[in-house]
């Protein structure tokens, strides 16, 4: 199968570039390969062929464009003065962005962000930087805080992070968070309030040894 063949040659390309941060990119940035991280990490996408969700994409994907935050912004200090205030330097861009239509979602859709992470273990949380990716996606998306119709427009978002050098116990993993619902106490109306299910974040987790890479593992494993 021509996608198959395709998919598989790409793992071995990121197999030898990934520690070049633009050529990954623009790897995974390649529509099949995208599709194929769809597949298997968007719920929403489990049944659908890779040819049905190639042309759900829309448009061509910003890579390293689109800004996370600006990284020149003032962050307030509760008792201290904003001239006194900590000012970033550093503006920080999605690796890859882009929009999925789904079809049970109607005109709505979903913006979907993937990134590469080669060092797996960092100064912060990764979980913790991928809600954040979560949030932000979904909060710029209102633009006025006083319209309701801006909350009831809100497109769904994924932030999907693929991860190597991994610990090796977690090779070959794929991980997802998400927002749950929860009746603590009573049952509320099963009709009501149905679209909370609105930021996911997920962890697909790849090799352990970063220069000696199984590729046939790789290739199973993304056909799984």
């Amino acid at each position: 199968m021509q996608l198959e063949t395709n998919i598989a040659k790409v793992v071995d390309e990121v197999s030898l570039k990934a520690r070049y941060d633009t050529e990954v990119k623009k790897v995974l940035s390649d529509v099949q390969i995208l599709a194929w991280i769809l597949k298997y990490a968007v719920r929403e996408f489990k049944d659908s062929s890779i040819k049905e969700i190639i042309a759900c994409i829309e448009g061509e994907p910003e890579v390293a464009v689109c800004p996370v935050h600006s990284g020149h912004y003032i962050v307030p200090v509760e008792g201290i003065s904003t001239e006194a205030a900590e000012l970033a330097s550093k503006k920080v861009t999605y690796d890859i962005r882009f929009k999925a239509a789904v079809p049970e979602f109607g005109p709505l859709g979903m913006i979907i962000n993937v990134e590469a992470q080669n060092k797996f273990y960092e100064s912060y949380d990764l979980v913790s930087r991928g809600v954040f990716y979560c949030a932000r996606m979904l909060s710029t998306q209102v633009r006025n805080e006083e319209a309701a119709s801006e909350y009831n427009n809100l497109q769904k978002v994924y932030s999907i992070w693929i991860c190597l050098d991994v610990p090796v116990n977690s090779e070959y993993t794929i991980t997802g968070y998400r927002m749950k619902r929860e009746d603590i106490y009573g049952c509320m109306d099963s009709r009501a309030n149905q679209r909370y299910d609105l930021m996911e974040l997920v962890m697909i987790c790849l090799y352990n040894v970063p220069y000696k890479v199984d590729t046939t593992r790789e290739r199973d494993f993304l056909k799984c």
